[in-house]
């Protein structure tokens, strides 16, 4: 055990912050004070999160029951993801297809592939997806994982979850509380360095004075206040690789006539990028990721209300800027850069949790010695 404990300030209230600081707080418990920092306009980015089956191992690890995520935040089952009219169908078909979770069966020494593709070259018409998993089945009937009685955590098949993140934001806050984690609420005006090594000496708050820290870990979105702003670190675009740098989100309220909720996210390819269906308890979350240098603002509105037919005219659109890339380095100095503010390469996979997780588990085990074992920091 440390004799001192280490310090650390979260800047950013979103589902980054808080995450961060629940691993942090449930990982090191006394041996660290974690101080979050946020304003009063703080909001997530986008209006439903789709995640990956990581979040199972998240959710692990806090020790959080799945039937929290299921009650406090709208959640839902998801087995896969649906991409629609990504390529043109034979005549009017619509052509789609599934990627489901888990990874490939075996069958001796051979995964499922190569029956498939023995199947493939003999004319037989079964797609990739349904020749090699069970999933596709289960979302096409509507199927979930597992039964109401068995164990939470385990099914059938791998899965994650459609979260409203909204709501997942404030649970993940309300659980950091409990743990200990304090909670300033103020906006940060200026960061100050340090004249002698060029690290983060402290943030200087609007109404709360000047606030330190042993490690600054900056959850501050695409701003990146601290990483990119303070710090200045290189940032390199992908924007040639990947032009859609646009996005429009919104709430869809269902049909209220539905027998189901799909379990699966949607993809559905349009114009100049795709939109996202992320289905939900009572409504679900929509939007349109597309390339600005291919569309404008308004045509993208004007098609993604087409898209949605006849409710779009009563939808109000919460415009999003993505900034694709990352910086050079996540980790400079005592600054850590988790999730938007340290990078982002596309929402089509819903990896955005992940990668917080992740960044998190990798410099977790080194915030009490990195001032003292620069190659941690390096290796990270």
């Amino acid at each position: 055990m440390d004799a001192k404990s280490t310090k650390i300030i979260v800047l950013g209230g979103g589902t980054s912050g808080w995450l961060t600081a629940a691993l942090l707080k449930k990982q090191h418990k006394e041996n660290i004070e974690i101080s979050l920092i946020a304003g009063k306009e703080s909001r997530p980015i986008g209006v439903g999160e789709a995640t990956v089956p990581t979040l199972a191992d998240i959710l692990k690890i806090l020790e959080i029951p799945e039937s929290d995520i299921f009650r406090a935040c709208n959640g839902t089952f998801k087995l896969a993801i649906k991409f629609t009219h990504w390529r043109k169908g034979h005549g009017s078909e619509s052509h789609s297809f599934y990627h489901p979770f888990g990874h490939m069966p075996k069958k001796g020494l051979l995964d499922l592939s190569e029956y498939w593709l023995q199947g493939h070259l003999l004319g037989l018409p079964q797609t990739f997806a349904g020749a090699t998993s069970m999933i596709p089945s289960l979302c096409d009937f509507f199927k979930a994982p597992r039964t109401i009685e068995e164990p939470e955590f385990t099914g059938m098949v791998e899965y994650a979850y459609h979260l409203d993140a909204g709501l997942l934001g404030p649970y993940l806050k309300n659980y950091c509380l409990k743990l200990g984690v304090r909670f300033l609420e103020t906006e940060i005006e200026n960061v100050a360095l340090d004249g002698a090594d060029g690290s983060i000496k402290y943030l200087q708050s609007r109404d709360l004075g000047n606030l330190s820290a042993d490690l600054y870990v900056d959850c501050s979105g695409f701003r990146s206040l601290l990483l990119g702003g303070a710090l200045k670190e290189k940032f390199y675009s992908y924007q040639k690789s990947l032009p859609c740098d646009r996005a429009l989100a919104t709430n869809l309220i269902e049909n209220e006539n539905t027998s189901h909720i799909n379990n699966y996210t949607t993809a559905s390819a349009l114009q100049s990028g795709w939109a996202w269906h992320i289905p939900l308890q009572t409504r679900a979350g929509v939007g349109y990721v597309y390339s600005s240098s291919h569309l404008s603002d308004t045509e993208a509105e004007a098609e993604f209300r087409l898209f949605l037919q006849d409710t779009a005219s009563r939808l109000d659109f919460q415009k999003i800027v993505i900034r694709a890339g990352r910086h050079e380095r996540a980790w400079v100095k005592n600054c850590v850069a988790v999730g938007l503010a340290g990078g982002f390469v596309e929402p089509l996979e819903s990896s955005g949790l992940a990668f917080i997780y992740t960044t998190v588990q990798a410099f977790s085990p080194h915030v009490h010695q990195f001032k003292d074992s620069p190659q941690q920091v390096a290796a990270f």
